[in-house]
């Protein structure tokens, strides 16, 4: 795929909505650096007003981050990395995160301060990602001039591809990323700006670094890319970026043309998923790769059609209610009325209840094999498979 940066075409990239995220859905924090995790703050900030828990693992000291003349501290790495930890603590209670979901990893490192790529730091990382056990993992993008950033991405890496469990790992951009597929956007305004505005600011030593050696503060810094990144989407305020990867044992998947493997194995349901917005085929393919399904997309009515005249070799359809060009009902049935696809099982997913749990009445003369409502967790998603 064609990199993205500064030319992303604002239709390339989508919403990264929180309340299409199951609640029971566990999140991990890998940060290469205390204040990694402040960087995305309003992200995070919703996916726990959302119900996900959040821990965050911050991975090495920072303490080349403080400089010298800082407090008087007079070069000691190990009071600047007590101070880098401190302002981690506060920024986590300002934040609402529980002592208890946060850890220092305090990962060897070399004279500069960079992270070691060896053998120690790997097992401590893997262990980490095993005893959380995360859905989604959050982590810096490793096309980055920051050679903390690569070295850990390139351990995380390491680790999940020995692992089974499926999951989803967002990549954040970053002032110091030299370019990445920009897919996934949290966009937000003054209130979140100001409340993140104090949040980074809590990082003092990182603060006053800034406004001696840039002239200007450590949250101006992270808010003014945050603005520009979302300019660069035709957006009026601010956003985080992400791209991602949904990782398998001994594979990497990038991008939302499919998360899947298109080599369909022995005995597995190949399932096609019909949805006009990203996030919720996202979401949805996700959790059916932790199934074990095989899977595919189409972003409407139309394209399911192509796609099943193409490829008659789905078992299951999730099709959403309601898509432009060719709506969920109507494609439901024009499938209904091809003999081609007899027995072929099909779920409709939509918002279908109102508040008090009626079902929409044009869901109920829709001729289909059981229904998924918006927001749904895994749980669910295997009940019907």
């Amino acid at each position: 795929m064609t990199r993205k940066d500064s030319n992303q075409n604002a239709k390339d990239i989508c919403a990264l909505h929180t309340d299409v995220f199951s609640p029971d859905l566990k999140l991990l924090v890998l940060a290469p650096h205390p204040d990694d995790f402040e960087a995305i703050g309003v992200t995070l900030k919703r996916f726990k007003s959302n119900g996900n828990r959040i821990t965050l693992a911050v991975i090495s000291s920072g303490a080349s981050g403080v400089e010298d003349s800082y407090l008087a501290n007079d070069g000691n790495l190990i009071a600047k990395a007590r101070i880098r930890e401190r302002e981690q603590l506060a920024g986590c209670r300002f934040f609402g995160l529980d002592e208890s979901d946060l850890v220092f990893l305090r990962c060897a490192e070399d004279r500069d301060g960079n992270i070691l790529e060896n053998k120690e730091n790997y097992h401590q990382i893997k262990h980490c990602i095993k005893k959380h056990d995360p859905d989604l993992i959050f982590m810096p993008h490793p096309n980055d001039t920051n050679l903390g950033h690569r070295r850990s991405y390139a351990l995380v890496r390491k680790a999940l591809y020995k692992m089974s469990k499926p999951r989803l790992l967002l990549l954040n951009k970053d002032p110091k990323t030299i370019s990445m597929d920009e897919r996934l956007y949290t966009f937000f305004e003054k209130e979140d700006e100001l409340w993140k505005r104090k949040l980074l600011k809590l990082h003092a030593s990182q603060h006053w670094r800034n406004l001696r050696t840039r002239g200007h503060g450590f949250d101006y810094r992270i808010l003014e890319f945050n603005r520009v990144c979302a300019l660069n989407i035709k957006l009026a305020g601010y956003a985080e970026v992400f791209d991602f990867e949904v990782t398998t044992s001994r594979s990497f998947s990038k991008g939302d043309s499919s998360l899947y493997n298109k080599n369909i194995k022995d005995g597995a349901i190949n399932i096609l998923v019909v949805d006009d917005v990203k996030i919720n085929r996202l979401v949805l393919e996700f959790i059916l790769r932790k199934c074990g399904c095989e899977c595919d997309w189409a972003e409407d009515g139309l394209d399911a059609l192509k796609k099943l005249d193409s490829e008659n070799d789905y078992t299951i359809i999730f099709m959403d209610c309601l898509m432009p060009k060719l709506g969920g009902y109507e494609t439901i049935q024009r499938i209904r009325r091809d003999e081609r696809y007899n027995g072929m099982q099909i779920f409709c997913t939509s918002s279908m209840r109102s508040q008090d749990g009626v079902l929409n009445p044009r869901c109920e003369q829709c001729p289909v094999d059981g229904f998924l409502n918006k927001p749904f967790t895994e749980s669910e998603v295997r009940s019907l498979l």
